[in-house]
């Protein structure tokens, strides 16, 4: 069960808002197991743009839609900032004791990066040790969020009448989530999660939650949506439409219905143009991530990793998933669900049993426990 992770009782509701889709996840764990209290998903509208008051707005009343028409217990929240907000930065300091790296990283980020603490919340991971030719260092990735905006999206949250219990980033909440799924033994073998979103796509690497590795792509299903938008001279959002019907006729084993595609455009001649488009995004990401898990390697002084979790709303693009592990060299895996879970309701067995790919974020989030310090990001 998930006593590894969560006391009993309910735990916070985990709200991922991404760039396209904002889900909302919340445990409860009780004798038998754990509990789904409940989950909810809606789609943002195609046509906000990615940042200013108008999506703020929008996102407030997509999360207020979400809990008046669910059943989600309490308004504490676990929330996770968006991708495009946080900068990240590897750096690398001597070694040193913990109590002396906060300190060494401030400065690094202050000298070298010129990243100022009174105007960004400063955070990091400590990745670990690694050798610099005949020295020792620790290898430590900075995160750097700005004060203004993590004031908005804390006024985002209270605006729904939402408590945040904490506000976290991408790979807090994916290492959390990994740490779930991996073996016990302290020998295991690092997890490579490749989270496959709208406007960025992730790598993280990481073991029993630590996160070692983690780089953010300017890729991702939006440059496929424009690409398909141009060959088939369709609006941006009726691409996002017919990529969703074509989706979900792939996991259906009844055949689309084509009165539902736009125009003329068949089920078979929407893959022909769909597969080009797919195919320099793909390569980008797995000439990307073929880089990444060799740096991985090469740092750390280990085997290069063989696999990969696939998380994210386009983990679903077999086509997408074919290509990048063809390309980076790596075996992809559809990220495993939460199996261990037990649902009040139909809805929610419906809902529970896709906790996997898109879930991930929302599910790490949820997973955080409810009694540790609060913090504006966590590291």
């Amino acid at each position: 069960m998930l006593n590894s992770w969560h006391k009993k009782g309910r735990g916070p509701i985990g709200v991922d808002i991404g760039s396209r889709c904002i889900r909302l996840l919340q445990f409860e764990q009780k004798n038998d197991g754990c509990h789904v209290v409940d989950a909810a998903m809606v789609e943002l509208d195609p046509a906000l743009g990615s940042d200013g008051p108008t999506r703020d707005q929008a996102v407030g009343a997509a999360i207020e839609q979400l809990l008046n028409s669910h059943h989600f217990v309490g308004r504490h929240v676990v929330s996770s900032l968006p991708a495009q907000w946080v900068t990240y930065k590897n750096v690398r300091v001597p070694r040193m004791p913990a109590n002396e790296l906060e300190e060494a990283v401030k400065w690094e980020a202050a000298d070298r990066l010129h990243l100022s603490s009174d105007s960004m919340s400063l955070q990091f991971f400590n990745a670990g040790e690694v050798r610099q030719g005949e020295d020792v260092q620790q290898e430590v990735i900075l995160l750097a969020v700005d004060h203004q905006a993590i004031d908005r999206h804390v006024d985002i949250l209270l605006g729904c009448g939402l408590t945040p219990h904490a506000v976290e980033v991408a790979p807090s909440a994916l290492a959390r989530w990994a740490q779930f799924h991996q073996a016990d033994n302290e020998s295991a073998e690092a997890d490579v999660i490749l989270d496959l979103g709208y406007t960025t796509s992730k790598i993280l690497i990481c073991r029993h939650g630590r996160v070692l590795f983690y780089k953010q792509l300017d890729v991702g299903g939006r440059q496929i949506n424009e690409r398909l938008s141009q060959q088939m001279k369709l609006p941006v959002e009726d691409i996002c439409k017919l990529r969703i019907e074509h989706q979900v006729a792939l996991s259906s084993e009844m055949p689309s219905d084509e009165s539902m595609l736009v125009g003329s455009t068949h089920q078979a001649g929407f893959e022909r143009v769909l597969s080009d488009a797919i195919r320099e995004p793909a390569a980008d990401l797995a000439r990307e991530i073929g880089l990444c898990l060799r740096y991985f390697s090469v740092t750390f002084r280990g085997r290069r990793p063989e696999t990969a979790w696939v998380t994210g709303g386009e983990g679903y693009e077999p086509l997408l998933r074919q290509l990048i592990g063809e390309g980076a060299g790596v075996e992809l895996h559809m990220a495993p669900a939460l199996n261990e879970i037990h649902c009040e309701s139909a809805l929610l067995l419906k809902e529970a049993s896709s906790l996997h790919s898109p879930w991930a974020v929302a599910a790490g989030l949820a997973m955080r426990q409810p009694d540790a310090k609060a913090q504006k990001v966590a590291a």
